[in-house]
């Protein structure tokens, strides 16, 4: 909604020179897919996104990969213990390493040794689950890897364990998502993914453009007459409280606090703070005053 809303704002000012800010990277993606979809030019002043490496994208491309082609080994050794399967080491390794090039995984899979009848069951369901992603139109895709194959609850796991934020996940899938919205199909889907990095490298040439993308840290003595500070949620914008003790995370606090300051005073003419989901507290602190 953040991007439809910047797409549409920004037709007021056609002469005006307009920053987009971020805290993350990652959040230049969803504005740059849609500028981009939109035919409208910018420039992005730095791109040190993790997108394109991260293990969340490579997750969904391997399940995608998996439906399309269910002898593929590799795709299903990235995501064989990331849905409702519970998969063992062993059974991957036994699909791994079995002879027969011309079996599927899920044949390949029933032939594991001393199978319960519900690891069986199992096994066909995760195949029809898999068969049904190369059926569906590109903008159902996620939620169906996230929802009927519990994607989610991997991505939760790995939250409860402190090992990822889940709030950065799912904005990586949110950002999945927005690609696939403008795709017609699988193929322009995945094409689509490899082809933004390709945009992003030519955005960062594009100087001269009045839309500029960019980090609030990068803005730095910089200013717009109009700024658009987006992604300004709860846990991602000040990160949440992991293992910090109380005296670190409130200096985290503060230094994210002074972050967000210098974001508000890029703005000569107006200022768009945005928070699509819970706001972050800075903007609760904000209303406030």
């Amino acid at each position: 909604m953040q991007c439809k809303y910047i797409v549409e704002d920004i037709k007021n000012y056609e002469n005006k020179s307009i920053g987009i800010l971020y805290r993350n990277n990652i959040s230049s993606l969803m504005v740059a897919n849609i500028l981009n979809e939109k035919n409208i030019d910018f420039y992005i002043k730095d791109d040190k996104t993790k997108f394109f490496k991260s293990f969340v994208l490579y997750d969904v491309l391997s399940f995608i990969k998996l439906s399309l082609n269910n002898k593929d080994r590799e795709s299903f050794s990235k995501i064989y213990y990331k849905s409702y399967t519970y998969f063992n080491k062993e059974m991957c390794n036994f699909v791994l390493k079995h002879k027969d090039e011309n079996l599927s995984v899920f044949s390949i899979l029933k032939r594991f040794p001393n199978l319960e009848y519900y690891m069986i069951e199992r096994i066909e369901n995760f195949k029809h689950d898999i068969s049904c992603i190369s059926a569906l139109k590109p903008n159902a895709i996620i939620k169906f890897i996230k929802n009927d194959l519990e994607y989610i609850s991997y991505l939760e796991k790995l939250d409860d364990d402190g090992r990822n934020s889940l709030p950065s996940t799912l904005l990586i899938l949110e950002i999945l998502d927005e690609i696939a919205r403008y795709c017609k199909n699988i193929d322009e889907f995945i094409n689509k993914i490899y082809s933004l990095q390709d945009v992003l490298n030519e955005a960062s040439k594009n100087k001269s453009s009045n839309i500029t993308l960019s980090s609030i840290h990068s803005s730095k003595g910089l200013e717009y007459d109009v700024v658009y500070m987006i992604d300004n949620i709860d846990k991602e914008f000040p990160m949440e409280r992991r293992n910090e003790s109380v005296e670190d995370y409130l200096k985290i606090l503060e230094e994210e606090r002074r972050v967000f300051y210098v974001g508000l005073t890029r703005a000569k003419e107006s200022l768009n703070v945005i928070a699509p989901y819970t706001p972050s507290t800075f903007v609760d602190e904000l209303i406030k005053r």
